[in-house]
């Protein structure tokens, strides 16, 4: 092997390394219940999210390097301010989509160890709705992956999951409740 593969190598696994401490994969939730001025198709909308929050620029610079250099999208934020309390300046790199999230998932998952539970679980919820065409609907089944990979992520199972899934039960029946 020779050195630029040997050095591509040790970034990409460095990059790894540092997304296990720092980074997070998870699915966001948006809804009309709780953002009325958006209306969503089938109410709601899920939305497959790779991210990595930090106040280092280097840090931010360094993971952008790797991912250019490796032909993946990404994102990232202007330098802002979080809550009251913390007065440092950080950065959000993010991958978001279902095609995009598939790719880096793909890329990094050889490379994880703590996370790749929580990596696997979102390429199951993308190769899902991948499967599906464009407008297909939410249902019972995107909700459970939601929900579980927040448990995995730490987080307690979300009210406004639960809130969306009664509300689909009362508004369309059973029938669009899959479990799948």
């Amino acid at each position: 092997m020779d050195n630029q593969q040997e050095r591509s190598l040790v970034d990409i696994g460095w990059m790894a390394g540092v997304w296990e401490s720092e980074g997070y994969f998870g699915i966001h939730l948006q809804s009309n219940l709780f953002h009325p001025k958006y209306l969503y198709a089938n109410g709601m909308r899920l939305d497959p999210k790779c991210g990595f929050t930090n106040s280092d620029p280097e840090m931010i610079k360094a993971l952008s390097n790797i991912l250019s250099s490796n032909g993946l999208a990404f994102y990232v934020g202007k330098p802002r301010i979080h809550g009251f309390s913390n007065k440092k300046l950080h950065q959000d790199l993010i991958i978001s989509g279902l095609k995009r999230g598939s790719r880096f998932i793909n890329f990094i998952l050889p490379f994880l160890k703590t996370k790749r539970d929580r990596a696997l679980l979102l390429q199951t919820y993308i190769n899902y709705r991948l499967s599906k065409h464009k407008n297909y609907p939410y249902g019972i089944y995107d909700l459970y992956l939601y929900d579980e990979l927040r448990k995995l992520n730490g987080n307690p199972p979300s009210k406004s999951s639960e809130s969306i899934r009664q509300t689909l039960l009362k508004e369309k029946g059973e029938d669009v409740l899959r479990t799948e």
